[in-house]
């Protein structure tokens, strides 16, 4: 259960590599949605004193990513 949204990028990574476009949208909008909740929530998160950069460090590295696909697909674009 707990391996299942890495499982799920993974396929989407997969699904990727020939679609750079359809990478760029769907990692720049995981990584974006998950720093954003979780500056959302770090209020709620520090008072139970439950709170993990962990969140933010995947949603920047998954951002990266999505940058990534976004300039190799432009980049292909140009060819």
């Amino acid at each position: 259960m707990h391996n299942l949204p890495s499982i799920i990028l993974i396929i989407i990574l997969i699904i990727s590599w020939k679609h750079e476009l359809v990478g760029a949208i769907i990692f720049s909008f995981v990584g974006l949605a998950g720093i954003l909740t979780t500056i959302i929530l770090i209020p709620t998160i520090q008072e139970k004193g439950m709170f993990n950069p962990i969140f933010i460090i995947l949603g920047i590295v998954c951002t990266t990513i999505g940058i990534l696909f976004i300039v190799n697909w432009k980049q292909k674009k140009t060819k």
